[in-house]
């Protein structure tokens, strides 16, 4: 059986809304899906968001299966070309690997971390919010904000223009940030 594939997932509610994307296992990639989203830790605002707001309306279909891994990159751009998805961040299939053995995507918050956030520390001058990512063992700076939400907003951004494997986080808005 062909594990690889183009996917969409889709609104019952609002039919045009959809996210495509292509996997290597279609199988595992729907339960990554739908358990990020379920546990509020979709990388995808949009998709995240939608979820919220409305729960079960989201399905998982797939849209063509392959053994050709080099072709998903194309089958994907042809799919968005089609779809015109609402939920996709760019509108242009990007491969996306990546070596997890040196990637901090998946990397736990540090129990002395005051933010609550991965990569928001207070700067050592005590007077900003730092954003950084750390790829391949490097920090990227993402720049200095006044407040934590400020952080975490540029942080996504920085992670969504530079299309690195990290977790989007989602901004909990608290008190006296």
């Amino acid at each position: 059986m062909k594990k690889a594939g183009i996917y969409k997932i889709q609104s019952k509610l609002f039919p045009s809304k959809c996210y495509i994307g292509s996997a290597k296992n279609l199988t595992m990639r729907e339960k990554d899906h739908f358990s990020r989203l379920i546990n509020n830790k979709h990388w995808n605002i949009k998709l995240q968001s939608h979820y919220n707001e409305f729960k079960d309306d989201l399905y998982f279909e797939v849209i063509e299966r392959t053994n050709c891994i080099a072709l998903l990159v194309d089958l994907e751009q042809y799919s968005i070309d089609i779809f015109k998805p609402e939920f996709n961040n760019a509108n242009k299939a990007i491969r996306c690997e990546y070596d997890r053995t040196k990637s901090h995507s998946n990397q736990k918050i540090r129990s002395d971390n005051k933010s609550g956030y991965a990569g928001i520390v207070y700067d050592n001058k005590g007077t900003h919010w730092r954003a950084r990512i750390k790829v391949n063992g490097k920090n990227l700076d993402a720049g200095r904000y006044p407040t934590i939400a400020q952080a975490v907003q540029a942080r996504n951004e920085y992670i969504i223009k530079h299309n690195l494997p990290h977790a989007i986080q989602t901004i909990i808005p608290i008190e006296n940030q």
